[in-house]
């Protein structure tokens, strides 16, 4: 992490951790309720999707520009200047 972010959960080794405010680390509870995704048929999340009203179906062109987006992105990443201090 860098100067000046401020974070108040991080996930270690698949936990999620939160950070209180004298800087320990609490796991956080997880509240995922398992056995009813395991019940979910793949035509119930179609249909959910489908009524979702802030969700759409990406067209193929949307995913292709994503995957490009995210490849300039990881390029830029590796090509970023390391800070040396001492």
């Amino acid at each position: 992490m860098g100067q000046g972010e401020n974070w108040r959960t991080i996930l270690i080794d698949g936990t999620v951790y939160e950070r209180r405010p004298d800087g320990t680390l609490a796991p956080v509870p997880d509240r995922m309720d398992y056995e009813r995704i395991d019940r979910t048929t793949d035509d119930e999340i179609e249909r959910f999707a489908a009524e979702d009203a802030d969700g759409h179906s990406s067209t193929d062109a949307e995913w292709a520009q994503a995957l490009d987006n995210r490849r300039r992105r990881r390029l830029a990443d590796i090509s970023a200047p390391v800070l040396k201090i001492g």
